[in-house]
C-alpha cells in the first residue's frame, strides 16, 4: 500500500509543461472518487472511473502545450478540432476537456470557445450552448467566411438584390 501511495505521488508531481496532476487536484479539477461519462461514436456511454480520469488527463497533458491562457492540444487533430482516442472511439478533445472539468459531458450541446482556438482544451475557454448559440457567436466574432446559406444577402442567393 505504501509503495501504491509513493507511485501516485511521483505521478501526480510530474509536470507537463507547468502542470501537474497535483495542481489539478489542487484546483479542483480531479476528484478522487469521480466517475465520468463520455459519449462516443452512435451515443454509446462509456464510464470511466477516477484511475482511468487520471490517465486520460495525463494522456492530454502530455501532449499539450500553453500559449498565454490557452491549452494548446498538440496530438492528432480531426476537422481542426484536437482529437484522442478513449477506448477505441475518437472524441473531441475540448469535449473530454469540458466533462473533466465540469464532471459531465453536455450531451445535445456544443463546447464552444471562447478563445476561438480550435485547439485550445482549458477550461477557463470553454463553454456548453445550443447549435444556434455557438453560430451566431461564430458569425459576431467573424468567424465564418460569410453569411449563411438562406440568408438573402448569400451571393447564392437567386434574388434579386437580396430579396426573398
Amino acid at each position: 500500500e505504501a509503495a501504491q501511495e509513493h507511485a501516485a505521488l511521483q505521478r501526480r508531481s510530474k509536470t507537463h509543461h507547468g502542470i501537474t496532476l497535483q495542481d489539478l487536484l489542487d484546483e479542483g479539477y480531479l476528484h478522487p472518487d469521480a466517475e465520468l461519462i463520455l459519449t462516443g461514436a452512435g451515443g454509446r456511454e462509456m464510464r470511466l472511473g477516477s484511475e482511468e480520469i487520471i490517465l486520460l488527463w495525463e494522456r492530454l497533458l502530455a501532449k499539450t502545450e500553453r500559449a498565454g491562457e490557452c491549452w494548446l492540444w498538440a496530438g492528432y487533430t480531426k476537422s481542426r478540432y484536437g482529437a484522442i482516442s478513449v477506448r477505441n472511439q475518437d472524441l473531441y478533445v475540448h469535449r473530454v476537456g469540458f466533462a473533466l472539468h465540469h464532471g459531465y459531458e453536455p450531451v445535445g450541446l456544443d463546447v464552444c470557445h471562447s478563445c476561438d482556438t480550435p485547439v485550445c482544451w482549458s477550461p477557463a475557454h470553454l463553454f456548453a450552448g445550443t447549435r444556434q448559440q455557438n453560430m451566431a457567436d461564430c458569425f459576431a466574432k467573424g468567424r465564418h467566411p460569410g453569411p449563411p446559406h438562406y440568408s438573402p444577402l448569400h451571393p447564392m442567393n437567386p434574388a434579386p438584390d437580396g430579396a426573398l
